[in-house]
């Protein structure tokens, strides 16, 4: 049979996880759901059954997986939630990027009528303030330096 494409699945809510873990049992993927329920210290083994091929899914909260770990055997990582802070969100992404990985495939479900919606809106306006303070950091930059 062939392998099922390594993957990620990032959310915001525990319940969404476990919600997300029972659809991936009903599809015989075999996948560890790591919350804030797990502790720092249980979070490895998951994580190493993951990079070594031993599960096909990782299914995660942001806030439990947004740094300091690698993940870069995923070629797929997707967002069904978002944080409110586009760093978080962005850490977590990054988590698949490892010394040789190529880029994985990152794929964010929005849908209408929700929370997630206003989300994605709040997340596009605070890209746009960090985008024009990083300029306007380049010209007081430039004209500190008389230019």
């Amino acid at each position: 049979a062939d392998q099922p494409r390594p993957f990620v699945v990032f959310v915001w809510h525990r319940q969404m996880a476990n919600l997300v873990g029972a659809l991936l049992d009903a599809m015989q993927l075999k996948r560890a759901i790591i919350t804030g329920q797990v502790t720092y210290d249980q979070r490895g083994w998951p994580i190493e059954l993951f990079q070594t091929g031993q599960l096909d899914a990782l299914v995660a909260t942001i806030a439990t997986l947004k740094e300091g770990l690698s993940l870069d055997r995923a070629k797929l990582a997707v967002f069904l939630e978002r944080s409110w802070v586009p760093a978080e969100n962005d850490q977590a992404a990054h988590r698949l990027l490892g010394e040789n990985a190529e880029s994985p495939q990152i794929v964010t479900f929005i849908a209408r009528h929700t929370i997630e919606e206003r989300i994605e809106r709040v997340l596009r306006e605070k890209a746009a303030i960090n985008t024009e303070f990083a300029a306007f950091q380049a010209l007081l930059a430039d004209a500190r330096r008389g230019e």
